[in-house]
């Protein structure tokens, strides 16, 4: 087994630490969980089964269960895990809905999650499997599970809860140095026929992200937006469901970092559904950045992952723009990469709906471009592992962003500082974030000796 004392110390210092969990196999996952509840030897034992027979989601939602006790306005929509005999069973019709599927066969939709023993709890990556939309029907239910559980033997089942999708993380930030709760949600959207679609924080890239104090639900930090934001996020009281969800930890005695899904529907704001809780993932974990500079010019919540980088910021032209999808798209462009190999771009209005601007974002990062500066939206952020919806099935582009660039989206007033600095000067910025708060700074001059 390995030692946790260093680790435990560490918690008392860092409330909510975000690389508090180990990540590991399924026997490190079950001898987390007997040292971690050990004073409740029944609640130990459900855990435990949660996690040998449902997978990964199943032991999130009975976590989910006991931080919902601490406030009324918690809840958790049923679910049910589904085997994979079970599964066929369905498929074939020898075996009824309602006897698996229970109280849940009477709605008309559910959600089916693949749930894999090592899914949330034992892998750090976030965002890698399908959830799918599906009516209780033994066929629609047939094709949902055959997604789902692609790469899954195992499934969860839960009613659907509709509404908007916040992304809750509950974790310890090295740049701020203090517990926070990060708070990224969707929003509600018209299609061309006037029917209501309700977006997700996993994957809606212009919705709110907010950062609050858990110990009062007070706001830390100004509210970064998208360019498309409707009000209904608005009436999401996001400040509470943070202090809740903080609250609700500490009264279950977790200290590691976690990150929940809620869905909260406009016209129901004081009902939280709790459909997902897991530690914090790999993205939001960094070590201790190196102190943040003096001359800082944007704070922001939005950031693909933890990072230090500095180089010289330019602007992206609209000519720039449409010579890197020209780029991305396998034409060579040498002066473009020459000029941009190295630096920091400033990307204005990036129609993050297009997938090609995602891809000349991953071209150039792949030629050496180190960091991207964007206005308002994000096109990655650690709520997730996803940029689009759409983009997700087609390409891992943003796997190949995040890994060679650091992307940060800063709101209108730090960009057009930073816009005036780029076209008049030559300027070096650094780009500092512990995975959950990004800087963007004037480093001092490097001193020669």
């Amino acid at each position: 087994m390995p030692n946790t004392s260093a680790r435990k110390g560490n918690h008392m210092d860092k409330p909510f630490d975000p690389n508090g969990w180990r990540y590991g196999d399924r026997e490190d996952v079950l001898r987390q969980v007997e040292e971690r509840f050990s004073k409740d030897p029944v609640l130990c034992t459900e855990l435990e089964e949660a996690l040998i027979i449902g997978g990964g989601k199943a032991f999130g939602l009975r976590l989910c269960a006991l931080v919902a006790r601490s406030d009324q306005r918690l809840c958790v929509p049923p679910w049910r895990f589904v085997d994979a005999v079970s599964q066929m069973d369905l498929a074939r019709e020898d075996l009824p809905i309602a006897e698996v599927l229970g109280e849940l066969a009477r709605d008309r939709d559910v959600i089916v999650r693949s749930s894999e023993p090592d899914e949330d709890w034992g892998n750090p990556a976030s965002g890698t499997a399908q959830s799918t939309v599906s009516a209780s029907t033994p066929l629609a239910l047939a094709m949902a599970f055959g997604r789902a559980s692609r790469d899954a033997s195992s499934v969860v089942v839960q009613r659907i809860a509709p509404g908007i999708g916040v992304v809750v993380d509950v974790v310890w930030s090295e740049l701020l140095r203090r517990p926070i709760v990060r708070t990224k949600t969707g929003r509600m959207m018209r299609d061309t026929e006037g029917r209501i679609h309700y977006t997700s924080g996993t994957w809606d890239v212009e919705g709110l992200s907010r950062i609050w104090d858990p110990d009062s639900g007070e706001p830390l930090l100004p509210t970064h937006a998208g360019t498309q934001l409707t009000g209904d996020a608005d009436r999401i009281p996001t400040g509470e469901i943070a202090y809740a969800l903080a609250r609700g930890l500490r009264a279950c005695d977790i200290a590691f970092g976690v990150q929940f899904e809620v869905v909260v529907h406009p016209d129901e704001p004081d009902v939280w559904n709790l459909v997902q809780m897991r530690p914090s993932p790999g993205a939001v974990r960094s070590a201790m950045p190196a102190a943040p500079d003096t001359t800082i010019l944007a704070v922001s919540p939005g950031t693909s992952h933890a990072c230090d980088v500095r180089a010289p910021m330019i602007p992206v032209t609209p000519r720039d723009a449409l010579d890197a999808m020209h780029f991305a798209s396998g034409v060579e462009k040498p002066e473009l990469v020459e000029r941009m190999t190295g630096r920091i771009l400033l990307w204005e209005n990036i129609p993050t709906s297009e997938d090609y601007w995602i891809a000349a974002v991953s071209a150039l990062s792949s030629a050496g471009v180190i960091g991207h500066i964007t206005r308002g939206v994000m096109l990655i952020n650690t709520t997730h592992g996803m940029i689009l919806r759409g983009q997700r099935s087609r390409n891992r582009s943003w796997d190949d962003i995040n890994r060679r660039a650091a992307v940060v989206g800063v709101d209108t007033q730090a960009f057009e500082t930073l816009h005036k600095l780029a076209k008049h000067t030559r300027t070096t910025v650094r780009i500092v974030s512990d995975g959950v708060v990004a800087h963007v700074s004037i480093p001092p001059p490097v001193s020669r000796r």
